[in-house]
């Protein structure tokens, strides 16, 4: 029986796609070849998580949540209230100048070592991005073999600028690792613009294409409309929703809805009085979304601003079968690669001015498609290399080699 450290950010069911995909990939190990898995990741205070969290060993990077959770409070009583704690205003200068990643290096590596004094890993999955989950790994002396997994880009991620310092740190964390996990968007993108891959790198699609279990039928939403939802992180710059809310404000309100779950990041707020059409719920844990989800009669997918990043939320909206309206914010987006054989699904290109005739087609799919959906025997057959039984195998195969 193999013992693995899997490291993340914020623990599951926070609404990220790092902490489900590690999280699945984790219970995948475990239920799969009996290995005796940990997560590492901190705390995210605002769900209190009663699910079967304890399919896997739990590690809570103590300090992140609190510092969070201080900030938060204190831009809601009174930002001189930061003053009273020092941790966090720290914190808030480290954000501001873009470096807040590295008080987080630091708490992670400072639980990171405390563990493996603990424990006797075989092999360390750390996921990233973020980056100071691979950075604090890096910088930790252990002779245990580790995956770098990246589900983002780093060097030339959207938020990072690109300079010699930060593909310094790359390249640090490239040559300890063991093996090195790109997704196959990310070695498109570098194959595309010339670069080579590292010699132990292994690309494999987002494992995001799993069965769900029917939850239970969300009583929000009125039978009598067709319900649209987004469901995920929206963001000012890679994920700004104003084209989706501009689209839905002039769609026939008394007939369809469009309603959005999830986290607002980087300043972004919810434009005010909102036609009766467009419901922001908030944020709500990953359990929760799925259910909301299949209770949806379309899904919308808002693609990413960046070509070589591929948004894992329109394949978990494929492994659920539902009609999708696809949002395109750049003519090479991923997504439209993954939805073009998907029966169910149509996309409209934010760079195409908003007329009649766009109104008319999204009007006319909703109606179509509702109560349409797809088998998940289908998906499986048509998405395998996307599923996490895939994933899981080939992943598990790369532990097997570099933990011998």
């Amino acid at each position: 029986m193999k013992e693995i450290l899997v490291i993340t950010n914020s623990l599951y069911p926070d609404l990220n796609a790092n902490s489900n995909i590690a999280y699945e990939i984790a219970k995948f190990l475990k239920e799969s070849y009996n290995c005796d898995v940990t997560v590492m990741g901190y705390r995210d205070n605002i769900f209190n998580y009663a699910g079967n969290e304890n399919a896997v060993n739990i590690i809570e990077v103590k300090g992140i949540s609190s510092i969070n959770s201080i900030v938060k409070k204190c831009k809601q009583e009174g930002k001189m209230k930061l003053l009273l704690h020092p941790m966090a205003v720290l914190f808030v200068i480290l954000r501001l100048l873009e470096r807040e990643g590295e008080l987080k290096k630091i708490l992670y590596k400072k639980e990171i070592q405390k563990s493996i004094g603990k424990q006797n890993y075989d092999c360390i999955i750390a996921f990233s991005e973020p980056t100071y989950v691979l950075e604090a790994l890096s910088e930790v002396d252990c002779n245990i073999p580790y995956i770098s997994y990246k589900l983002d880009p780093w060097s030339y991620h959207y938020l990072r600028n690109t300079n010699k310092n930060e593909l310094k740190k790359e390249m640090k964390s490239d040559e300890k690792a063991s093996a090195i996990v790109i997704t196959k968007a990310m070695e498109n993108w570098v194959k595309t613009n010339g670069k080579k891959l590292n010699k132990k790198t292994y690309a494999f699609e987002l494992p995001c294409v799993t069965e769900h279990a029917i939850g239970t039928k969300y009583e929000a939403f009125d039978d009598k409309k067709i319900n649209c939802v987004f469901a995920g992180g929206l963001y000012k710059d890679i994920r700004n929703p104003r084209y989706m809310i501009e689209l839905f404000k002039l769609i026939d309100s008394d007939k369809i809805i469009l309603h959005i779950f999830g986290n607002l990041y980087h300043g972004l707020t919810m434009p005010e009085n909102l036609p009766q059409n467009i419901i922001y719920h908030g944020n709500v844990d990953s359990e929760k979304s799925i259910s909301i989800m299949q209770s949806a009669d379309v899904l919308v997918n808002l693609g990413n601003t960046i070509s070589n990043q591929m948004p894992s939320k329109v394949l978990t909206y494929i492994s659920l079968g539902k009609p999708i309206l696809n949002i395109v914010k750049i003519e090479n987006c991923p997504s439209t690669e993954y939805l073009k054989e998907y029966p169910y699904a149509i996309s409209v290109f934010e760079n195409r001015r908003i007329d009649q005739g766009i109104i008319n087609k999204i009007e006319d799919f909703c109606i179509t498609m509702k109560g349409k959906g797809l088998p998940y025997k289908y998906i499986k057959e048509k998405y395998k290399e996307c599923t996490l039984d895939y994933v899981g195998q080939e992943l598990y195969s790369i532990i097997k080699k570099i933990s011998k």
